[in-house]
């Protein structure tokens, strides 16, 4: 997380998918902003822009998202969001959603917990959920257990670091 006259959050991702039985390399960039800070209203809204590139096929995929945070309480937060999500493979667009809850249940440590899902031919939602650990004011290291919405309909686990700098 860098300060570019507004606090925004630039995420590099590279990943391995399983399609169809077929490996493919995902590199990407994610850019996240906040529209609406976080104030006396306990409500925030953000955007973020995100492409994929599959190295292996030359194929990608992009979106635009728009997540909002609702504070419950001092512990508890609420996450919705909608986006569109373009697949260059088969110029097919998406209406995406996404609803989830972080909990604070001890000092450094929150649960995360979400259900996400897609229009088109992946109408089945999706489930996630893990743990975070923040052993500093600027790191988080997040692991997830989830089931994909695409590809091989298979279980995964994700590791997440987040670093935010000054």
């Amino acid at each position: 997380v860098a300060k570019l006259g507004v606090p925004v959050e630039l995420t590099a991702t590279a990943q391995a998918a399983r399609v169809d039985g077929e490996w493919a390399t995902l590199t990407g960039l994610q850019v996240k902003f906040i529209m609406l800070p976080m104030g006396a209203s306990n409500l925030a809204v953000g955007m973020v822009l995100n492409t994929l590139f599959d190295t292996t096929s030359s194929a990608n995929a992009s979106f635009a998202n728009v997540p909002v945070t609702i504070k419950l309480n001092d512990s508890i937060r609420m996450n919705l969001n909608g986006g569109w999500l373009h697949d260059s493979l088969d110029g097919s667009h998406h209406f995406t959603w996404g609803a989830g809850l972080e909990w604070d249940f001890r000092r450094q440590w929150t649960f995360i917990a979400e259900a996400y899902g897609q229009t088109g031919q992946l109408n089945d939602p999706r489930v996630q959920a893990g743990i975070r650990f923040a052993p500093a004011k600027a790191i988080d290291l997040d692991v997830i257990y989830g089931h994909n919405i695409a590809g091989e309909n298979a279980s995964w686990i994700t590791a997440g670091l987040t670093l935010r700098f000054p």
